[in-house]
């Protein structure tokens, strides 16, 4: 199963200088720092390539991608993203690969592959997994220099107890709204027919 995602289109280039000195004038007038990390800021001030994946993301709405851009900020520190490491995740999630890096697609794009039979949904787990599911993401945010990535998920050997539509929105969202084009796929493997009605 593949799961709709915004493919984006092409864009003016020059856009991405006018989001740029629009968000750091906002960001001067309204003085909001503390909304944001340091970091982040710093990324969009000298990071070209950042900047302008807002504008393919949006395809081109100058509005809309300074839109993602504030939100994306606000979430990266309301979240603690910048605190994800390998140090604040328990050490049983990287035991039981059930999330892991694996190789490349056909177009070169690495993959993050999600095992969903090893996968229990608990609430008291829930941001752990999410804070997991980041550091990965982030992992390959810094290999690929902000180029795209394919998440997997894979169903094969799962049942009911595995099922978890909330991380799988979770991971729609956060390449929707959080990580400007950089998703290049999203594939769901061997759903099981059975959980058709919970997914739709």
């Amino acid at each position: 199963m593949v799961v709709p995602v915004d493919v984006p289109g092409g864009s003016d280039q020059e856009l991405y200088i006018q989001l740029r000195n629009t968000f750091l004038e906002n960001l001067n007038s309204n003085g909001n720092y503390d909304d944001f990390e340091e970091a982040d800021i710093d990324r969009i001030r000298n990071d070209d390539n950042y900047c302008k994946r807002f504008i393919r993301m949006k395809k081109g709405n100058f509005e809309n991608a300074l839109e993602m851009v504030d939100e994306a900020l606000r979430w990266r520190k309301s979240f603690g993203v910048k605190d994800v490491n390998m140090g604040s995740i328990p050490l049983d999630f990287f035991q039981a690969k059930a999330v892991f890096p694996l190789n490349k697609d056909k177009e070169g794009n690495p993959i993050i592959m999600i095992l969903v039979r090893y996968h229990k949904k608990a609430p008291e787990f829930a941001k752990d997994l999410r804070r997991f599911v980041i550091y990965w993401v982030e992992l390959m945010e810094e290999q690929t220099n902000g180029g795209h990535m394919t998440v997997i998920m894979s169903c094969e050997g799962a049942g009911l107890s595995n099922l978890d539509l909330d991380l799988i929105k979770f991971l729609i969202t956060l390449f929707r709204s959080y990580y400007p084009d950089s998703l290049a796929h999203i594939l769901i493997y061997e759903f099981p027919w059975i959980l058709n009605p919970a997914w739709k």
